[in-house]
């Protein structure tokens, strides 16, 4: 009698569903769920926004696990839309604390010179998916051209 020895191979699938913005989800209804939640939405229409997504390692030597996105604002909702996310991201900015009611205003700074320069909103991501600010692309430039010069003192 001869033995004979047959491999047999299976192979299995599982099944993950991908949201607009890129998120797995192990089932349909959580993945549908997400994009009609208020953070879906908001994210989408967000995402319509962003005209540019680099590597931050790549773009300003920043941090290699995060991502420097260029949004630009064309119309009026557009400022909503990016205040309204991150606030909805961030709800401890709507504390009555000095220090968070001076980081949203420079926030709003952003967003409403970006708006009516016409220049880039210029966010970052990090490696946990969460949004920050960085400022608008022509300050940041303007920034690094007078980068080395001397800086005069303020008048007191």
């Amino acid at each position: 009698m001869k033995e004979i020895k047959k491999e047999i191979i299976k192979k299995e699938y599982t099944y993950q569903y991908e949201s607009f913005d890129g998120n797995l989800w192990n089932t349909k209804e959580e993945c549908e769920r997400y994009e009609k939640s208020a953070e879906g939405v908001l994210k989408l229409k967000f995402q319509e926004l962003i005209v540019d997504k680099r590597d931050a390692w790549d773009l300003m030597r920043g941090y290699e696990d995060n991502d420097v996105i260029g949004v630009k604002l064309t119309k009026e909702e557009d400022k909503d839309t990016v205040l309204q996310l991150y606030l909805f991201l961030n709800p401890h900015l709507l504390n009555e604390s000095e220090r968070y009611k001076e980081y949203l205003e420079q926030y709003r700074s952003y967003i409403n010179e970006a708006f009516e320069n016409k220049d880039l909103l210029l966010m970052g991501i990090n490696c946990e998916g969460d949004y920050y600010f960085i400022g608008l692309r022509n300050k940041f430039i303007e920034n690094l051209k007078n980068f080395g010069k001397p800086v005069k003192p303020e008048k007191k």
